[in-house]
């Protein structure tokens, strides 16, 4: 071996690491509360239809094979319009 490192990297490269293992989480944090809405937004109005669907219909205790499925579940595949008609 020729080249031998100084002896400072032996402090500074653990030390770098350490600073980066805790700011680029932090960083993260910072720049996803970046997209956050204000509090004033309109993006944040809620009633009592937002937070639940309105055409499911209410499940009872536990979930299993026996349940029926919501209604928005149910729909006929054969009656969805998935492309325009040729015709449009």
């Amino acid at each position: 071996i020729t080249y031998y490192p100084p002896k400072e990297w032996a402090f500074n490269i653990p030390l770098v690491a350490l600073i980066l293992f805790f700011a680029i989480p932090m960083a993260y944090v910072w720049l996803n509360s970046l997209t956050v809405p204000a509090n004033t937004s309109s993006d944040l109005l809620e009633d009592q239809y937002t937070r639940k669907p309105t055409t499911a219909i209410k499940l009872q205790k536990g979930i299993g094979p026996h349940l029926p499925l919501p209604e928005i579940c149910d729909l006929d595949p054969a009656g969805l319009v998935w492309y325009p008609s040729k015709s449009d």
